[in-house]
């Protein structure tokens, strides 16, 4: 096996065709599609099984972070709340982190919260990313009223090139 190794592939003009800078250098996924529950606490707590990591090649590089995290209160008039971490450190939005609110939601309906951000952590090191949530308890992929209507949560961590 031979291995080629260069600092830059350019086109005849001079532009870089590979790894230029804005390319995604690699994709990672996870699709959680069991349920969650988490009881009425005020403590964020990472769902199982939806979280993800990522080796940086380079740390100038960027991280895509593309979520969707479903979420119903067990009660009417629950709150529920949802944030991103990376490592334990809450990022993205607000003082806490926080990208979903839902307050006063009802508990007949599974609730879509998205979460889009660019993130520079800076590191070669895996760095994982994982979605909390908290409220006055807390289902994860289904309706809080029952437990049905079984959905699925997904993070797709991008690698792009800076």
């Amino acid at each position: 096996m031979s291995t080629i190794k260069t600092n830059a592939i350019t086109t005849v003009a001079g532009k870089p065709i590979l790894n230029s800078t804005g390319s995604i250098l690699q994709v990672v996924s996870v699709n959680k599609v069991n349920q969650y529950f988490q009881s009425g606490t005020g403590t964020p707590t990472s769902v199982p099984g939806l979280s993800a990591s990522i080796t940086p090649s380079s740390a100038s590089n960027k991280i895509l972070i593309v979520s969707q995290v479903n979420m119903s209160a067990t009660s009417a008039g629950g709150d529920s709340f949802a944030r991103m971490i990376r490592g334990g450190t809450p990022i993205g939005s607000g003082n806490d982190g926080f990208f979903s609110q839902t307050a006063g939601q009802d508990y007949f309906g599974v609730h879509s919260q998205g979460f889009f951000f660019v993130d520079s952590p800076a590191t070669t090191a895996s760095t994982t990313y994982t979605i909390q949530v908290w409220g006055q308890s807390v289902y994860v992929n289904s309706r809080g009223l029952d437990g049905s209507f079984d959905t699925s949560s997904q993070i797709v961590l991008m690698e792009v090139s800076g």
